[in-house]
């Protein structure tokens, strides 16, 4: 009998550095139990605490944007968007892949173009949910994602604590 394939997750760069300053452990969790994880080569220039090495050791794997991807990119309607995340955008759309975001404006324009889109703390419920992370560990990560991300507000980070077993 023939393995589902994995689905493949897009990170954005907010949702990189969120794990990177609470767990890195996390990285290597999600992408070993629940989403084949790649990292557009324009984001990870963004994130000055992850190199080549470490994503190989995360198991992350660094997407390379073709040219008519980029093109696209620089072409799409809307201000309101960096240029990588609208490289997020336009490889999540094109491969059908999940972009994992807490940026509002990405969220719409993912809605608009019909591409799947999670918040990037869904991904701690889901491994513990699967019973890859206790409760109490995923609740610490929680609260330290709250603590570095002034954009996480303490509401969300209480009913995201309310939903571990």
């Amino acid at each position: 009998m023939k393995k589902n394939p994995v689905k493949c997750i897009i990170l954005d760069a907010n949702i990189l550095i969120d794990f990177l300053k609470s767990d890195r452990g996390v990285l290597k969790l999600i992408s070993t139990e629940l989403y084949e994880i790649c990292v557009p080569s324009v984001v990870l220039h963004e994130v000055t605490q992850l190199n080549q090495e470490q994503c190989n050791f995360f198991k992350l794997s660094i997407l390379e944007p073709s040219l008519e991807e980029l093109m696209e990119a620089m072409v799409y309607n809307d201000q309101c968007l960096s240029f990588p995340d609208k490289v997020c955008l336009i490889l999540s759309k094109g491969k059908g892949y999940i972009c994992v975001t807490n940026d509002k404006r990405l969220r719409q324009a993912c809605e608009q173009e019909k591409v799947e889109c999670i918040w990037g703390l869904q991904l701690i419920l889901l491994l513990n949910q699967k019973g890859k992370l206790t409760k109490e560990h995923a609740t610490k990560i929680l609260f330290k994602i709250h603590e570095t991300n002034k954009y996480i507000k303490h509401e969300i980070v209480t009913a995201c604590v309310s939903k571990l077993i």
